[in-house]
């Protein structure tokens, strides 16, 4: 999507956990805990949703290191970057955009249905077209696609095994 910035911003464990300590008057072991399960949660959402690895730092077109910066040096940082002539909106990026957002309510909808929430199903998107597969199991199949068509936004869905 060329009108989002892909932003990341990092801090080292020890610094994050400190940061945790102090804002949520925590002790060393449940903050250290709060940051690992927080960053788990944040790996896992966005293999789920992205299948891509979130610390893959060439997913992103800026990465902020914030461990010696200010969290106000750090918004200046990205608002200047965000405003480039090079990520403003296009009509291309706008449909990637509502495709991805398709996508990610189609995912949402079939994890949060007891008989779709454990399969591993591929799903595809794009102008309100959506595409169900990676299921040879044909009666899961059918009701993923059942689910999917329930989604509001989709056109039509397309059946793959």
């Amino acid at each position: 999507m060329t009108h989002a910035l892909r932003l990341r911003l990092i801090a080292p464990r020890s610094r994050r956990i400190e940061w945790i300590k102090k804002a949520d008057n925590l002790n060393d072991y449940d903050a250290t805990r709060k940051v690992d399960r927080v960053d788990e949660e944040r790996r896992r959402w966005t293999r789920f949703f992205y299948d891509v690895d979130s610390t893959d730092a060439s997913l992103y077109d800026l990465v902020i290191n914030a461990e010696k910066m200010s969290v106000q040096d750090a918004a200046d940082l990205a608002t200047a970057a965000a405003r480039l002539e090079s990520l403003k909106a296009n009509k291309e990026s706008l449909a990637t955009l509502a495709d991805t957002g398709l996508r990610s309510r189609v995912l949402a909808f079939l994890i949060t249905n007891p008989a779709t929430a454990d399969l591993d199903v591929d799903i595809v998107a794009s102008g309100g077209k959506v595409g169900v597969g990676g299921l040879s199991n044909a009666k899961l199949l059918d009701e993923a696609t059942q689910i999917v068509a329930r989604v509001p936004g989709v056109v039509s869905v397309d059946r793959a095994r």
